[in-house]
């Protein structure tokens, strides 16, 4: 059986031998991606009850052409 090595895996008691173990981090919370629309007409209505800026935003169509994010404008 593998050693544990650090003294943070034996207060634990935490067997793996793996750096990424879920453990180790306390404030683990879900990525917020952007979030999608099927229609142009429902990500402005989105924009306008959320108060998104639109000048500071720019409606990007995804590479399959089916969906729609709002995005920072990206830096000229």
């Amino acid at each position: 059986m593998a050693k544990v090595h650090t003294k943070a895996k034996r207060m634990k008691k935490i067997r793996s031998t793996t750096i990424k173990h879920r453990y180790f981090f306390t404030r683990v919370v879900a990525k917020k991606g952007a979030k999608s629309f099927l229609t142009k007409d429902a990500a402005h209505q989105w924009a306008k009850e959320q108060g998104l800026d639109t000048g500071t935003h720019v409606l990007h169509e995804l590479p399959s052409g089916k969906k729609f994010q709002w995005r920072e404008t990206p830096r000229m």
